[in-house]
């Protein structure tokens, strides 16, 4: 959080965890960490909240560009790789970026299309026809904003 007056600040926290304990169409909270400060303390009690009310995440961490050296990068990626593998309720993909160099935000985005229902895997019956109840985006649209995104199609 910026800095600012406890007095905000709690209710900066009620506000959300108000949010989070009613909202019932949430799918998935993504989680942003600062890839240089790991899992502090605040973050800890935050991901105990989302274990209590059962609530699905997904670690992101951000600024991944500012730690110096590609193996130091790597070493902060896979051990938190290997903690959100042991978390309740935790993604277990992590995604790292840095806004600066556009390093993973093609895979965030993706991410929140397919958690979202822009994404959806079509079934198909034994004929080769669409057999989705809801008929969801069509083909079009959905080469259309990932190509958009992602410079290539769906």
């Amino acid at each position: 959080f910026a800095k600012a007056p406890k007095r905000i600040i709690d209710k900066w926290n009620d506000l959300m965890v108000d949010y989070i304990k009613n909202r019932t169409t949430l799918k998935k909270l993504y989680l942003l960490l600062d890839s240089r400060r790991g899992i502090t303390k605040i973050d800890e009690e935050f991901i105990e909240m989302l274990i209590e009310y059962n609530l699905s995440y997904q670690i992101i961490l951000t600024k991944i560009d500012k730690i110096r050296g590609k193996a130091k990068q790597e070493k902060a990626f896979n051990d938190m790789q290997l903690l959100a593998r042991e978390l309740p309720n935790c993604f277990p993909w992590v995604i790292a970026t840095s806004s600066k160099n556009n390093i993973g935000i093609d895979e965030l985005r993706q991410s929140v299309c397919i958690t979202s229902g822009v994404f959806h895997e079509n079934k198909i019956d034994e004929d080769g026809k669409n057999n989705n109840d809801d008929e969801g985006p069509s083909d079009e649209y959905l080469n259309f904003m990932t190509e958009k995104w992602t410079g290539s199609k769906f």
